[in-house]
């Protein structure tokens, strides 16, 4: 293993950014087969070496939303938009979410709906 405490900071950039280019590629090719689970592990470990890498977030997004964490997608899609406000895709994949979070809410609380206002019969 390299120890990167010993190169020099060119070197290190370097190494980092094909770090960043393989990760990303394997993130994209996990996307096309669906395999939410390694496109989320290896969008982490390209935010790991760039924390501002739009397509990261967004692939990263796309799996939770598959994976039904909505939550997180939202999250990441936005930090997506953040970092490449002109990505018309990045944005409409927030609208789908958004819109999936809404129906989610009006669902629970039709379900939810005077739960708490029943009396028990004890």
């Amino acid at each position: 293993m390299l120890n990167l405490k010993d190169m020099d900071a060119n070197l290190k950039e370097e190494i980092k950014s094909i770090l960043v280019s393989v990760n990303s590629n394997l993130a994209a090719c996990h996307v096309k087969q669906e395999n939410w689970d390694k496109t989320i592990k290896y969008c982490d470990v390209v935010l790991k070496n760039d924390e501002n890498n739009a397509k990261a977030y967004y692939r990263r997004g796309l799996a939770n939303y598959n994976l039904n964490s909505l939550s997180k997608a939202e999250i990441d899609t936005k930090k997506a938009i953040e970092l490449s406000p002109n990505d018309t895709g990045i944005r409409e994949h927030y609208e789908i979410i958004r819109a999936k979070l809404k129906s989610y809410d009006a669902k629970q609380k039709k379900e939810f709906a005077g739960m708490f206002d029943r009396k028990l019969n004890v």
